[in-house]
């Protein structure tokens, strides 16, 4: 089951979902956009992704971290003096002042790339989507990023050559034509080459208008956020290991203790294999799992703050009127809260229609001022849909999501909510070897005597293939053998099972 976070539905076709799963730690990013829904999902350190094949049908995908490796990134520091520089203190007329900055994304696609996806389009909206979730995550004020269109480029990719593919893109002048008819700020070309460990760069480390080109190789763009990281170096932002003595690297760093010590890696690091990066740029005011996300040294969000604005005005365009919403994003039952509008680039007077839901589809009028007040729902998050018109009749919409911490989820009830106190804790089991051709060892904690443990293998169907039962006395550290060798090749989900929390993980067995 998992939780909403944030939902941006125009209809029930047309909508943007994104929430947490409540008893295992990951993320859902669902998309409904022109007749197709795709989305990605993460599990612990496990991505998948959903192509929409039409009709009804849809693709479930795992991503195979162990294609990755550390240098998956080929982007460097060259050297190279910015063209522009000036911070976010709204004197950017391309924005409106006092606006928001929206960085326009062209996104090129070679035949290549095309004939490994289901839909290209599909592909980058989602990798575009990824990038305004993380600066929501990071804390990324007054920054957005728009996909302004999805195009197909003549172009070959050369074998194990991105370094000179990314220059050869860069002078290209189809792609320098493309960018000026859709007045895009940065290009980003999605390919299928052949370059070995390496499926990103770009040409260099911004904000240089002139150069502000990347390439990433199209089934990486997404399930490990490489189109992301990409377009971040555009901005200014930098590897973790990047020698540069400037504020805006990328940060790693550890949850949990023990056996269930984890190190989290943001979206500028370099990544192991088969590990995973959270949605996060760098920001040292910004937890996750109660830990800081960066350093006075390894500010990404700083930099995309600082420099977004300067990306923004590579292109002359006149963006329409736009409205944001600011105000708070937790509170409680018993608060009160102010929830404010900016309009930019339209025309005095506006008029405002206010919207809330309790759960991000059915909405019902809440006032028409240009802030409202007022406490959260019993027990439930708000959802808010804010319309704004100028006197011309120009019309825009934003949404705002405030989680109530008094709220249950909506999903489950309470007394199905993992109790910390009781039981198994959440990532609380490991098991070894993985994958395995004879037995595994489980080592798994309780904290309470006389807890009973269920442990089981299901196949892909669902169906129990072993079972086990435990009953412990103790309130410590367990470990059990599983014999598994009578099982055929294959994927199995690993189940343990206490009174009242639930983990699943996936067992391969290989001969």
């Amino acid at each position: 089951m998992a939780h909403a976070k944030s939902v941006e539905a125009i209809s029930d076709t047309e909508y943007v979902w994104i929430g947490e799963f409540q008893r295992v730690e990951g993320t859902v990013m669902i998309i409904a956009k022109d007749g197709n829904v795709f989305g990605h999902i993460t599990v612990g350190d496990e991505a998948y992704e959903i192509h929409d094949f039409g009709d009804g049908v849809s693709l479930f995908v795992q991503i195979d971290g162990s294609k990755f490796t550390e240098e998956e990134c080929a982007s460097t520091d060259s050297g190279k003096p910015k063209e522009t520089s000036h911070l976010n203190d709204g004197s950017n007329a391309r924005n409106g002042s006092g606006g928001n900055f929206v960085i326009r994304i062209l996104v090129l696609f070679t035949p290549n790339a095309e004939a490994v996806v289901i839909n290209i389009n599909s592909t980058a909206a989602l990798a575009v989507q990824q990038i305004n979730t993380a600066l929501v995550n990071s804390e990324v004020t007054n920054l957005d990023v728009n996909l302004v269109g999805v195009q197909e480029l003549d172009f070959t990719e050369t074998d194990d050559d991105i370094v000179g593919d990314i220059q050869n893109l860069t002078g290209n002048v189809a792609a320098q034509a493309l960018r000026n008819d859709f007045e895009a700020d940065v290009v980003v070309l999605l390919t299928n080459g052949n370059y070995g460990n390496i499926f990103g760069i770009v040409r260099d480390i911004g904000p240089i208008n002139g150069r502000a080109y990347g390439i990433v190789e199209v089934d990486a763009a997404a399930g490990r956020y490489t189109f992301a990281h990409e377009v971040a170096h555009l901005v200014g932002a930098r590897h973790d290991t990047d020698p540069n003595p400037t504020f805006g690297h990328g940060y790693s760093f550890s949850t949990g203790a023990l056996w269930w010590r984890k190190t989290r890696r943001t979206i500028l690091n370099s990544l192991p294999q088969s590990e995973s990066r959270i949605l996060n740029y760098s920001n040292p005011d910004v937890k996750f799992k109660r830990k800081d996300t960066g350093t006075d040294n390894a500010d990404n969000a700083r930099q995309l703050l600082e420099e977004g604005c300067t990306v923004a005005g590579f292109r002359n365009f006149t963006p329409p009127m736009a409205v944001n919403i600011y105000g708070p994003v937790y509170g409680n039952n018993a608060g009160t809260y102010t929830w404010s509008s900016n309009v930019s680039n339209g025309v005095a007077p506006f008029t405002y229609q206010w919207e809330y839901s309790t759960d991000g589809f059915n909405y019902s009028p809440f006032g028409t001022s240009p802030s409202i007040t007022a406490q959260l729902p019993e027990n439930n998050d708000l959802y808010l849909l804010l319309t704004a018109t100028d006197s011309n009749g120009n019309q825009d919409v934003d949404f705002h999501f405030t989680s109530n911490d008094d709220s249950d989820g909506c999903i489950i009830c309470k007394s199905d909510v993992v109790n910390e106190s009781n039981g198994l804790r959440e990532d609380t089991f490991v098991f070894y070897p993985n994958p395995t051709d004879s037995k595994i060892n489980i080592d798994y904690k309780t904290q309470i005597p006389n807890t009973i443990v269920y442990i089981t293998v299901h196949d892909l169907t669902g169906n129990v293939v072993l079972s086990k039962e435990l009953v412990q006395l103790e309130e410590e550290m367990h470990t059990t053998g599983f014999d598994v060798s009578g099982l055929k090749l294959g994927q199995y989900i690993l189940k343990v099972q206490s009174a009242n929390t639930t983990e699943m993980k996936r067992l391969v067995i290989s001969k």
